[in-house]
């Protein structure tokens, strides 16, 4: 009599939803990039076609004249495509779906109710992703890998986020309060010091440090743009009720209210609907991790309810795609 790994066919069943997930997602991005022409589509679109005969050495002076952007990491990856003389909408929607796919990975490998993954995957912020923000949307693809990732990789991974986007580093701060917290907490009640978590810390200073002093002035550009922005107070009452839908599921409260009060004040310096986005990922992230998703019940009706929410919002965001070529028309 043969046995069967049950393990093993997990594992197969993943690889196979994956694979049959894998044309869905390129089709799906295709229809919507060729669909979203304005907005920074315009920019993004005579940047690929100016990089297509760019040298290596013009890309980024290429990249501060057509998006005004400082980050090296996306504009080379766009640069690799143009110089293969890839179609642009062809190349996102590779990107599109490496993305998708790598973010369906994480959700099955902390077994993520099928429910859940569908909202999670037609999320208006994932559809945002997809089509108008394309150097946040490699931002993204370096995070997933980072949270697939162990060690030495993830730190790589994450390293490379910002220089893709500098708005990923929003998300890194509430990440290390997750992180720390317990460490901190432990030393506040033994005052004993973890050497590697000491040494962890010093890294990250080290590491600021020098990205601040070699991307200061984009920095600085990319804040003021953030901050002529009106919609703080709003964006503080969506954000608050995010936080409100995970109370239920929040056994360390205080470590919640410090990630709330650092994204709280975030939005207030900065304002907008992006810290929205990064504080929704970081709870997502963090809920996924621990578990909190992988059944449904009545303490995460909540954040399942914001989910359903997110996913209808998508409606209206690839119909003004369709009909006005860009998902944040106005009228």
């Amino acid at each position: 009599m043969r046995y069967t790994n049950s393990s093993n066919v997990k594992i197969n069943k993943k690889i196979l939803l994956v694979l049959l997930l894998t044309p869905l997602f390129f089709v799906s991005s295709m229809f919507l990039v060729s669909n979203y022409i304005y907005g920074d589509q315009i920019s993004y679109q005579a940047f690929y076609k100016v990089l297509s005969t760019a040298s290596y050495r013009d890309v980024m002076s290429v990249a501060r004249d057509y998006l005004s952007s400082g980050e090296p990491v996306s504009a080379y990856f766009l640069w690799v495509g143009a110089k293969l003389g890839i179609d642009k909408n062809i190349y996102i929607s590779f990107l599109n779906t490496a993305m998708l796919i790598f973010l369906t990975i994480f959700l099955l490998r902390y077994k993520v109710k099928g429910f859940v993954i569908a909202l999670l995957l037609t999320n208006v912020y994932v559809i945002v992703l997809m089509t108008g923000a394309e150097r946040l949307k490699i931002s993204y693809i370096f995070l997933f890998l980072a949270a697939l990732s162990h060690s030495n990789r993830r730190m790589f991974f994450v390293g490379l986020s910002p220089l893709a986007h500098f708005q990923s580093l929003i998300i890194l701060p509430s990440l290390a309060i997750y992180s720390f917290h317990n460490y901190f907490s432990r030393f506040v009640s033994n005052l004993k010091v973890d050497k590697k978590i000491l040494y962890g810390v010093f890294l990250v200073f080290l590491a600021s440090f020098i990205f601040v002093a070699f991307f200061i002035d984009p920095l600085l550009s990319k804040a003021s743009a953030y901050m002529r922005g009106d919609v703080r107070f709003l964006s503080l009452f969506q954000i608050s009720l995010l936080f409100a839908s995970i109370l239920p599921l929040a056994l360390n409260k205080i470590k919640w209210m410090l990630i709330f009060l650092y994204f709280s004040s975030t939005v207030l310096l900065l304002g907008g609907e992006r810290i929205n986005m990064i504080a929704f990922t970081a709870v997502a992230y963090i809920l996924v991790t621990e578990g909190k998703l992988s059944v449904l019940r009545f303490h995460n009706i909540p954040f399942v309810l914001i989910l359903v929410y997110l996913s209808f919002k998508s409606v209206s965001f690839v119909g003004n795609v369709l009909e006005h070529g860009t998902g944040f028309y106005s009228g």
